[in-house]
């Protein structure tokens, strides 16, 4: 009891979405889960779920698009590349209350500072005219 689940993949008959979060709150032979959907909270049994995974955190990319009361933010060294301006953003944003932040302050201020560098593949004009001669 007490552990939390993630769902994976969106199920219309229970009303669960990709990125919901669960509890286990009863029973080990035979598991019941509370979600919170849509503003009510519902039990589930295990074997009504669609695919979920134990969770002990999750990635920002995960949680994109969810809302939590509280949040913890792991964050990298200030070397990362992944440390960005918009990563920082949207990882705060994802809570409505809480946020704590756990890293240096030199982590973010790297990632105040620097925005993200789109990785498209394409070349700039400027780089393609040069490219063909």
């Amino acid at each position: 009891m007490g552990s939390s689940v993630l769902v994976t993949r969106n199920d219309p008959d229970t009303g669960l979405s990709n990125g919901d979060v669960g509890v286990v709150v009863a029973g080990s032979e035979a598991p019941v889960v509370a979600f919170e959907v849509a503003g009510e909270l519902r039990l589930l049994r295990a074997a009504q779920l669609p695919e979920v995974l134990p969770l002990a955190a999750m990635t920002i990319h995960r949680a994109q698009g969810s809302q939590y009361q509280a949040v913890s933010i792991v964050l990298p060294g200030e070397e990362s590349p992944l440390l960005t301006r918009e990563l920082l953003y949207t990882a705060v944003t994802r809570a409505e209350q809480r946020v704590e932040l756990i890293g240096t302050r030199h982590a973010v201020l790297a990632a105040v500072c620097s925005p993200a560098a789109r990785a498209s593949g394409l070349l700039s004009a400027d780089a393609w005219r040069a490219s063909t001669g």
